[in-house]
């Protein structure tokens, strides 16, 4: 049976550039085991078989098509197994859960998993299992959690009517669906994230979470910020901060753009918003950037030279 499993995933591999492999970690000895229990056993009872399926599976596919992308569904926190094995990205339903159902503490614990698995995860806020994420998140939660999903490392991942903030959830196996009016501020939204997602900056830049400490005296809610940055020497850096909570808050980042030796002042443009704010270039390391932030308020920003 693993042979012919084997021999049609190759011939997939064959007609196309990649495949997502839908509940990948049933296919897990000790996940398949669990299952089917004792119709597991080999009818001639020969010993089961000791090497996990997707190492054969994938080593089969790339000998022959090294450039295939293998994209495994996974949850039950099985998908750095995965990945060991082979597939080139895995779902982040943990970071899915963690921004719809947590808070800032949650996602940055989430993300100070190791880079690997970071840049092998795939982002996204709706499939066809999940509720609409018009449907699912408030407006500004919805914006706040696509900045977060969409401008880290790994496979972004936009499901269809997601962009025109379609909130009918539409069953797999149905062919048709009801005519809905896209949203503009939705769509909106994800035009100028799109945009702003062009470009090599955060294709093939570094990428490093902040810490973030009180802007001062009257500093409150910097708990609930998620701050990093990308830079991708001569193609520009980018600094993304959100206020993932429900309330206001004010906090301070020690920023290192290497790209800004020496310059005097900064001047930071929001990609979302278009407003831009001058800075002190020598204050970024010490005392850092200042923010005071909405309620789930987005930025991305762009550094550049006055």
């Amino acid at each position: 049976m693993r042979a012919s499993l084997i021999q049609t995933l190759v011939d997939i591999a064959s007609q196309c550039d990649g495949v997502r492999c839908d509940m990948s970690m049933l296919m897990l000895n000790e996940v398949f085991t669990r299952t089917w229990g004792e119709m597991t056993k080999p009818a001639d009872r020969a010993a089961p078989a000791r090497t996990e399926f997707w190492a054969e599976a994938i080593d089969a596919v790339k000998r022959i098509y090294p450039d295939f992308r293998l994209v495994a569904e996974v949850y039950w926190d099985l998908e750095a197994k995965l990945q060991a094995l082979g597939f080139d990205y895995t779902y982040d339903k943990g970071l899915y859960d963690r921004l719809l159902h947590g808070n800032a503490a949650a996602v940055k614990e989430h993300l100070h998993r190791d880079f690997d698995f970071q840049k092998r995860s795939v982002r996204f806020l709706e499939n066809h299992d999940e509720a609409r994420a018009a449907r699912a998140f408030s407006p500004d939660r919805h914006r706040a959690a696509a900045l977060i999903a969409y401008t880290l490392p790994g496979m972004r991942l936009f499901h269809q009517g997601q962009l025109d903030g379609r909130k009918v959830k539409i069953p797999i196996q149905l062919g048709r669906c009801p005519v809905e009016k896209s949203d503009p501020e939705v769509w909106g939204f994800y035009d100028k994230l799109l945009a702003a997602l062009g470009g090599e900056v955060m294709r093939r830049g570094r990428w490093k979470l902040l810490e973030l400490k009180p802007g001062g005296g009257e500093s409150f809610g910097f708990e609930q910020v998620v701050i990093y940055t990308w830079e991708a020497d001569r193609h520009g850096s980018r600094i993304v901060i959100v206020n993932f909570g429900p309330n206001p808050a004010r906090c301070c980042a020690a920023v290192d753009l290497a790209g800004f030796q020496g310059q005097q002042r900064i001047v930071l443009r929001d990609l979302l918003s278009g407003n831009s704010t001058e800075v002190d270039a020598s204050a970024l390391k010490d005392p850092g950037l200042y923010f005071d932030l909405a309620p789930f308020e987005a930025r991305l920003l762009a550094p550049t030279r006055p």
